[in-house]
């Protein structure tokens, strides 16, 4: 056995020795070196806004501290041991760790190419998770992959300095200990020092040294005397006192560093982060902030069911769960004193500002009170990420300051008059002044309603968005579309009227169309993604249309202009012809239709097959100008897309009865800042959306106050109750679910701040789980607030910083006040502090309504509440 041993150890030596592994070891070290420096430079580089220059000037160099150690640490695996065992270890050891290293350093750059953001681990692999960004997807997995071959290529440039430079680091310092630990022996047994001259010195620049079997110096065999004593050689001994001199300053500023969150995050090192991203308390020190917040603190909106009694006794009504979870006996009748509270009661939400008080808007009074408004069937347009200021494109807009840029400053007035144009039916419903200085006569005629342009969304995730636009509520501060699973705390739209379908004078025998049963569906022409069919099912929608059910039912039946976008779907004209049958089977089986529609061509990459793109912006060589270019063409098609819908209901005769409600789900900050996606993004203007209410027969009416998506249910239950557009039953059911939405109806005078307390409108920052942003509409300050490890608080002051290029970004809420105070004041930083109670408040208040539990393993099976099953919709056909 032990001849074995020795020629198995013998053998292992020749192939270790014949195999180049001396050239191998120290390239792999290299990939560790070039990946860890890599890393950290871009980490330093997305945290400039942090970062003041007096800040890196003093406490920077602490930053590297974690990387020089675990480099010296890999340096050692990489060394030439003597013993063959030790040898292979430390190869293994080093072959993982460069493998595992440069993959992790080329995933990181590659997620920064792609989405110009810092990476976030669970957040970031949700959306990658997500097939509504494949693309990005695929672009990052090829950015992987050549970021992986420059840093292998990079590395082979840079083995000989990464290798020899880091040993000779190491060896002066493990001389050094070496010698100190020598000197401290010898003093205990008090015995005289020798000469330091009879001692071998090791030099930074000697390479022959990494060939000793014991490379790093350890005092493992007595000191050699040299044959002939000269001295230390030319500048050894002051690159040893510079070397340990600069060390131990970086170990003493390391010790009396502040106490700062960003400061630790900035430390790690690129091995240590997926394991060190831990959760920190986000709203530490809170306790700290000023204030009487008793008002918020233990108070709970949930309250028990108020009486309702049209509701059916026997079958459950979905969206009703809360009232049917009462004993039988108790359904119809007031809670007994013992239940537990499960409803949403803005009663007591101690952030609820009512407003159905408040008398109807002065120009609408006259309209609504003459009976001209009928609201026979209704639209909801989800407009794909739509900015405020291009429905319609504004002249003063930001992204035409930067289309005006890639001129020089000045475009061509046929480009300008084009862009004056683009959007004309965008002008048409909004009745806005695009700011071109066009006359009376080219500009459209307004159609009549209410536009908004002060309007956030309730989630800067679609799916979010629709929650809260057809629930009237705010979505779950979960990460993805999660909401199907859990409680939809207050009836959606669809599930409303289907409240008044099942009253018992509903019929569709009869002329009287107050009377007709409702038809609800959800058309768009892209494909399922994140279970969003489920989600309109839960919802619930009645009738489903998208990529797959267009499938499902043959392509004969889509029009001649039908293209596939590789990855989204089908372009929003394929469903033109199923627009125009929904409509026209409506009214043929007397039935009012609700129609919600997303719209698909206004979504990344902006791929537009069939429609000729137009040059609108120049010098398209540079990335930000060839995606603004592309966005543009988007919203061209986008409006025309709406001029079709209009026409369509035109010629159905159903126009002048119809309430066109359109309304953004996000926004993109493109212009702003490349950001071609909300994801992982909390600048502002991903939340600063249109919305509009068009009724032909209301006067044009501009909102200016601060709105919140979450308000349009509110506002189409109150419309109904104005208008002559509901039968008596069905009126009693909307007068009564009213006053129980959270959100303010809009056709009336809105209440800015209620008993002290302001009007606050909070949004979930996609993809959900990394941020939420709140507002009130009696300030124009802005903070998000971070929900996961290591995001950053964000300050901004709207006002003088609308575009948010100086927004103040810390990783702590005190030390993020006190800069606050210090550029905008006593008054801001209060406002702050109010904010934050607000938000921790809402955070919890938020689970509590949505019965989430988020330290609870997620369990899909068990939380299906309240589904609604849906059925495909066929053209041609009666659809039940």
């Amino acid at each position: 056995m032990k001849g074995f041993l020795s020629l198995l150890k013998a053998a292992g030596q020749t192939l270790w020795e014949h195999t180049g592994w001396d050239a191998t070891r120290k390239y792999l070290f290299s990939v560790i070196f070039v990946s860890v420096v890599a890393s950290k430079i871009l980490h330093i580089y997305t945290h400039t806004y942090y970062l003041t220059l007096n800040r890196f000037l003093v406490w920077g160099s602490t930053f590297f501290l974690q990387d020089v150690l675990f480099l010296l640490i890999a340096r050692a695996f990489a060394g030439s041991f003597q013993r063959w065992p030790l040898r292979v270890m430390g190869g293994v050891a080093v072959i993982f760790l460069s493998l595992y290293l440069s993959l992790l350093a080329s995933a990181t750059i590659s997620f920064y190419a792609v989405m110009g953001r810092d990476f976030h681990w669970g957040p970031a692999i949700g959306f990658f998770g997500d097939m509504v960004d494949a693309i990005a997807l695929v672009i990052g997995i090829f950015g992987v992959i050549f970021f992986e071959i420059v840093i292998l290529v990079g590395s082979y440039f840079a083995t000989p300095y990464a290798y020899e430079v880091t040993g000779g680091f190491t060896k002066i310092w493990s001389f050094s200990v070496s010698a100190l630990l020598r000197c401290v022996l010898r003093k205990k047994k008090q015995q005289p020092l020798p000469d330091p001259d009879v001692y071998e010195q090791i030099a930074l620049d000697d390479q022959e040294d990494d060939k000793s079997d014991n490379e790093f110096g350890l005092p493992m065999e007595p000191p050699r005397p040299r044959e002939s004593p000269r001295g230390d050689p030319p500048g050894s001994l002051m690159k040893r006192i510079v070397l340990i001199s600069v060390s131990l300053i970086v170990i003493l500023l390391s010790c009396v560093r502040p106490y700062d969150l960003g400061y630790r995050i900035l430390s790690r090192t690129l091995a240590a982060v997926p394991f060190t991203a831990r959760a920190h308390p986000v709203f530490e020190g809170i306790e700290y902030l000023p204030g009487d917040y008793s008002w918020l603190e233990g108070h709970t909106a949930l309250d028990s069911t108020p009486v309702l009694d049209w509701l059916p006794p026997d079958e459950p009504l979905a969206g009703f769960k809360d009232w049917y979870s009462l004993p039988l006996n108790k359904r119809n009748q007031q809670a007994p004193r013992n239940y537990i509270p499960i409803h949403y009661n803005p009663a007591k939400d101690p952030l609820h500002t009512p407003n159905l008080q408040n008398d109807i808007l002065e120009p609408l009074r006259e309209a609504l009170s003459s009976e001209d408004v009928k609201v026979k069937h209704i639209v909801l347009v989800k407009l794909e990420s739509n900015r405020q200021d291009v429905f319609p494109l504004h002249a003063d807009s930001y992204i035409m300051q930067r289309v005006r840029e890639s001129y020089g400053g000045k475009i061509p007035k046929a480009v300008e008059e084009r862009l004056s144009h683009l959007t004309p039916n965008a002008e048409h419903f909004t009745g806005f002044d695009n700011g071109f200085g066009k006359n009376d006569q080219d500009r459209p005629k307004p159609r009549g309603g209410l536009s908004a342009k002060n309007a956030y969304t309730s989630g800067t995730f679609t799916l979010k968005s629709i929650t809260g636009s057809h629930c009237g509520l705010n979505p779950l501060a979960s990460d993805m579309n999660r909401e199907w699973l859990y409680n939809i705390y207050q009836p959606c739209l669809p599930q409303i009227l289907e409240a008044m379908n099942r009253q018992p004078n509903i019929t569709s025998e009869t002329d009287d169309w107050t009377a007709w049963p409702w038809h609800t569906m959800w058309m768009q022409s892209v494909s399922d993604y994140n279970n969003l069919t489920r989600l309109m099912s839960v919802l619930g929608f009645q009738d489903q249309i998208n990529q797959e059910t267009i499938d499902e039912i043959g392509g004969e039946y889509a029009p001649d202009e039908s293209q596939m976008v590789p990855g989204r779907g089908y372009m929003d004209k394929v469903l033109k012809n199923y627009f125009r049958d929904v409509v026209a089977d409506a009214e043929r089986n007397h039935k009012r239709l609700f129609l919600s529609h997303l719209t698909g061509a206004s979504h990344l990459p902006w791929d537009l097959p069939g429609h000729q793109s137009e040059d609108l912006v120049a010098n398209k060589d540079r990335t930000l100008n060839e995606h603004l270019n592309r966005y543009l063409n988007s919203l061209i098609y986008q409006d025309q897309w709406l001029t079709e819908i209009l026409n369509i209901l035109q010629e159905a005769g159903v126009a002048d009865d119809i309430l066109f409600v359109m309304v953004g789900d996000h926004a993109v900050s493109l212009p702003n800042d490349g950001g071609v996606t909300p994801h992982d993004s909390p600048h502002v203007q991903n939340e600063h959306v249109p919305l509009v209410f068009s009724h032909p027969k209301l006067p044009q009416v501009e909102i200016d106050l601060p709105i919140q998506s979450t308000q349009i249910l509110p506002t189409i239950l109150d419309l109904l109750l104005q208008t002559p557009s509901l039968n008596p039953t069905s009126h009693q059911i909307a007068q009564d679910l009213l006053p129980m939405y959270q959100g303010q109806s809009l056709i009336r005078q809105l209440i800015p701040e209620h008993k002290h307390t302001q009007e606050w409108h909070i949004t979930t920052l996609n993809t959900g789980g990394s941020w939420i942003a709140l507002r009130s509409a009696t300030k124009q300050y802005r903070v998000v607030v971070p929900l996961i490890p290591n995001a950053k608080w964000r300050f901004t002051n709207l006002e003088v910083d609308p575009l948010e290029k100086r927004a103040i970004k810390d990783y702590g809420i005190l030390s993020l006040v006190n800069a606050v105070q210090r550029r905008y004041g006593v008054e801001a930083a209060e406002w702050l502090g109010e904010a934050v109670h607000v938000a921790k408040w809402w955070i919890e208040e938020n689970y509590r309504r949505w019965g989430y539990d988020p330290t609870a393993p997620k369990d899909p099976s068990d939380l299906h509440y309240g589904v609604h099953n849906s059925t495909t919709f066929r053209p041609g056909s009666s659809a039940q």
